[in-house]
Order: C-alpha cells, then sequence, then structure tokens
C-alpha cells in the first residue's frame, strides 16, 4: 500500500473540518509543528525546534479558535492538569512529526518530547505513542504491524523510558500525584490486552484503527483519518490550498529537500503587534510581512484582524 503522504496530512484537517464546520484549534496545533520542524544536522531526520515552537505556541495564544485545558496549562502548569489533564490534540500535532520523518528512533523520541510538552497523562502517552506509530508501520508499509505494535508496548521499558525522557516532564516526576511506577505498568498492560481482546474506552482510538486495518468500518475520528488515507473518500470537502501546501512541505522534509540553514532564524524580531494601528505593515518572523486591517477596543479587549502572507487571522487580548 503505496500512499501519498501528503495526503495523511490533508485527511487530518479534513476530520476537524468535517466534525466542526471549521478549521479550528486541531489544525493550528498542526500547523505549529509543521512550522518548527527542523532537520538534524547529523542524522537523517527532523526534530521541532523548541525555541521556535514556544514562541509559536505563545503568539497562538492570541488568535486560537478553540482550545483545550492542557494546553492552556502551558502557560500555567498546574500539577492536576498536567499529570491528569487529556490533549486531544496531541494526534494532529504527531502527523506532521510523522510524515517529516524515516527513521523510527527518530520519530518516537520527537512524538514522545511532544506530548509531554503538554501532558505528564500516562494514558496519554501510551495512548498516543501506540497510535503514532502504528501509523508509522502502516505509512511504511511493515508487515505484521500488530505484533510489532505489540512487541514495541512490551519492550518498552520504564527504566530506559525514564532514564531518556525524564528530563523532558515539565514539572518534577516526584510531583506525580499517585504511585507513576506502578500507574506506568498498568497503563502498559492495558495496552497489551487490547490485542487480547479486552477493549477499553480510553483506548478507543487504538482498537478503531486496528479494526479499520483488518477491513472494519471507522468510527472515531482518527479511525476515519486512516479510513480515508487507505480507502479515499470521494465526498471530502475541499482544502485551501494553504493546508495542501504545508503537505507537500511535510514531503519535502522527509525527502531532504529542504536544506536546515534555510529554516534556521539568526535573530527572532517578535513585535508586539496588539500596539499597531489599521493600516500599520510590519515584519514578524513567526507571521511574516503583515498588515492591520481593523482593530477593535471594547471593554478592555483589542480585536485585531491581520493580513499575513498565508491568510487572514482575528487577534484578541
Amino acid at each position: 500500500m503505496k500512499k501519498d503522504l501528503a495526503k495523511l496530512f490533508e485527511e487530518t484537517i479534513k476530520e476537524e473540518y468535517i466534525c466542526d464546520d471549521k478549521y479550528g484549534y486541531l489544525s493550528q496545533m498542526s500547523i505549529l509543528v509543521a512550522k518548527s520542524l527542523i532537520p538534524d544536522k547529523e542524522k537523517i531526520g527532523v526534530h521541532i525546534n523548541y525555541e521556535r515552537y514556544i514562541k509559536e505556541m505563545d503568539l497562538w495564544m492570541d488568535y486560537r479558535t478553540g482550545d483545550n485545558e492542557s494546553l492552556l496549562n502551558i502557560k500555567n502548569m498546574d500539577n492536576n492538569i498536567y499529570w491528569k489533564g487529556e490533549d486531544p490534540s496531541i494526534i494532529y500535532r504527531i502527523i506532521p512529526i510523522l510524515i517529516s520523518n524515516t527513521e523510527k528512533e527518530i520519530f518516537l523520541s520527537e512524538v514522545i518530547k511532544n506530548i509531554l510538552f503538554t501532558t505528564g497523562n500516562l494514558k496519554e502517552l501510551f495512548k498516543n505513542i501506540s497510535i503514532g506509530y502504528l501509523f508509522f508501520l502502516i505509512i511504511n508499509n511493515i508487515d505484521g504491524k500488530e505484533e510489532q505494535l505489540k512487541d514495541m508496548i512490551i519492550k518498552f521499558s520504564q527504566k530506559e523510558f525514564i532514564e531518556q525522557f525524564d528530563k523532558f516532564y515539565r514539572l518534577e516526576r516526584m510531583s506525580y500525584p499517585d504511585n507513576y511506577a506502578v500507574d506506568f505498568e498498568k497503563e502498559k498492560i492495558h495496552i497489551i490486552n487490547l490485542f487480547n481482546g479486552i477493549d477499553r474506552e480510553e483506548y478507543k482510538d487504538l482498537s478503531n484503527m486496528l479494526n479499520v486495518l483488518n477491513d472494519g468500518n471507522p468510527e472515531t475520528s482518527i479511525g476515519n483519518i486512516l479510513f480515508n488515507y487507505i480507502k479515499g473518500n470521494p465526498d471530502s470537502v475541499e482544502l485551501p490550498v494553504f493546508y495542501k501546501n504545508m503537505g507537500s512541505y511535510l514531503m519535502n522534509l522527509r525527502t531532504g529537500k529542504v536544506p536546515r540553514e534555510a529554516l534556521q532564524v539568526k535573530e527572532y524580531i517578535l513585535p508586539d503587534i496588539f500596539k499597531f494601528q489599521v493600516g500599520e505593515k510590519f515584519h514578524h518572523t513567526l507571521l511574516n510581512d503583515s498588515e492591520i486591517i481593523k482593530r477593535e477596543e471594547k471593554n478592555g479587549i483589542i480585536q485585531l484582524l491581520v493580513r499575513t502572507k498565508t491568510g487572514i487571522y482575528l487577534f484578541r487580548r
């Protein structure tokens, strides 16, 4: 099964529009990750540049079209939200990492680091690395996908995980409200039990992906994305060109057609856009050349319409 991987990105973006009748914060999360990717200096692989990613997230706070508590929590780092909160945007952030990488170890490492950036929830960790790795097996046409995934989870060592990724938790692991070691192994067992026919509601996305691979019907958003990627969706919505171009860009990253030097930023120019008036033009590293086309102040809230190279954004503060 050889498919155009740009189509996987497109189907991911379409799914949010089909569900919510708009391109909202989930699609925005995909774009922010895509904009923050940069090729490795030495290895074959693409990483998230967190210096840029954090700046993109800071800017997103002022133009977001929807959110969830885990994303908003990156500013405040509430202990309970970080360790227990759910984050539906993770799969939308995984897809750009998936498409742009060919090497398993780099892909999984980048996925784990990005999950931990917004949540330390162990259910979210196991669910999303499993979904991400299954997608990796699918797009790379690797045989025995279920067995490969099960084997990866069985070998997913808590000791090795902590040694490699403990420093990427946003809070000290000692602040985990329950028994971390026990909960880690519990979630690992829950995933393994899926392959023995024991389903759990919190892992329904993964179960549905496995069902779709066995010619079942999609029943979740992620199941829909996979089904439409594999089978095609003739009744699907027509994507704006911007998203199609971004899918092609991710493919260019995957095939090494985008030089690292072209994505490096020597100096970030990040003016406070709320200081500009209507008609003023400015350069912003993350928005490129932009112009304020409308400004409104009411009840202490400033709203701006900003025209950029990629479209018009509504900012609020």
